[in-house]
């Protein structure tokens, strides 16, 4: 876990199973943080500032200008302890983010794994199934015997930057992170067994009759009140539930929720054994379905989504 914790430890221990990284830098307290990000904004238009040990939804920030840097991390309390607070900051690449999703049963990578383009603010993931990639000479090969020394047993999310003749991992997370992951866990059709089996040391491969995926988020305007949303009972089994506090009333036709203000709806999912646009479509529908007020969903999803997908594709072969 301290993969995803330490990213001193991981940014250490990625260059020397020779992963790639981005150019990266070290700072302490804030006064150092503000020093060496206008170092780093003399070579690169944007640079990731990530707090380290910290994880939630403030402890990464793109910045452009140092000057943003007290704007962003006032708004995280934090003052009492800024010189005691550690920072890692990236050189962010222009380049197409990817993610892959995968679980590592003790001996190795379990096959078919999730390859998947980062959202990119868009809300929306594609994934597909996939037993081989580019993924696994840049990242997966260089890990996995590491990975099996340490005993590790669990599911690995990876983020990563890719080029035409490099990719440089950016993150780690050892859980089901969402959206993308939780896609994982439902196009494996018995990942109970999986997880325990590999935990008594008698993995077993995964079962799966879909290998596409797609996750469509639906959300708010407005914040700071309770939104009320209704969705159809027979869609429920496929309504991504994303939000954390909520309360709801269980009907025969429609299931009355209610989040707090500015939070996530919840998110459609589609699978298809077809292809990605199938899922896509399924995805878009129980999305559509979602009665809310104000509600939003990306509508520019697909376009981004064929960009990136024909870049990789043109660079590292076919994936979807």
């Amino acid at each position: 876990q301290l993969l995803e914790t330490d990213r001193f430890l991981m940014d250490l221990l990625m260059r020397r199973k020779g992963v790639g990284r981005p150019e990266t830098r070290y700072a302490k307290g804030f006064n150092e943080l503000n020093a060496v990000a206008s170092e780093m904004l003399s070579k690169y238009s944007v640079v990731a500032v990530k707090m380290n040990v910290f994880r939630g939804n403030m402890e990464t920030q793109l910045v452009k200008d140092v000057k943003d840097l007290d704007v962003v991390f006032s708004q995280t309390n934090l003052e009492p302890i800024q010189d005691r607070l550690s920072f890692i900051i990236e050189g962010e690449a222009e380049e197409v983010e990817w993610g892959v999703d995968t679980y590592f049963d003790g001996e190795g990578f379990v096959r078919p794994y999730a390859i998947s383009p980062e959202a990119g603010g868009e809300r929306t993931c594609f994934v597909r199934l996939v037993e081989k990639s580019f993924v696994d000479d840049f990242i997966l090969s260089k890990i996995e015997p590491w990975l099996r020394d340490a005993g590790f047993k669990g599911f690995l999310s990876i983020e990563f930057f890719v080029t035409r003749d490099k990719v440089q991992v950016t993150d780690y997370t050892v859980r089901l992170p969402y959206p993308g992951a939780g896609l994982l866990a439902r196009l494996y059709e018995n990942v109970d067994e999986l997880i325990m089996s590999s935990l008594d040391g008698h993995p077993v491969k995964p079962k799966y009759s879909m290998t596409y995926a797609v996750e469509s988020d639906t959300y708010p305007e407005s914040t700071g009140r309770w939104q009320p949303f209704t969705v159809p009972s027979k869609h429920w089994d496929f309504f991504g539930k994303r939000w954390s506090v909520y309360a709801g009333i269980e009907g025969e036709e429609h299931r009355l929720l209610y989040v707090p203000g500015g939070t996530s709806y919840g998110s459609g999912i589609g699978l298809s054994d077809g292809s990605i646009k199938d899922a896509y479509d399924k995805a878009l529908e129980i999305a559509s379905s979602i009665n809310a007020p104000e509600k939003k969903y990306t509508a520019r999803a697909w376009e981004l989504f064929e960009e990136k997908r024909r870049k990789i594709e043109e660079w590292h072969g076919k994936i979807y």
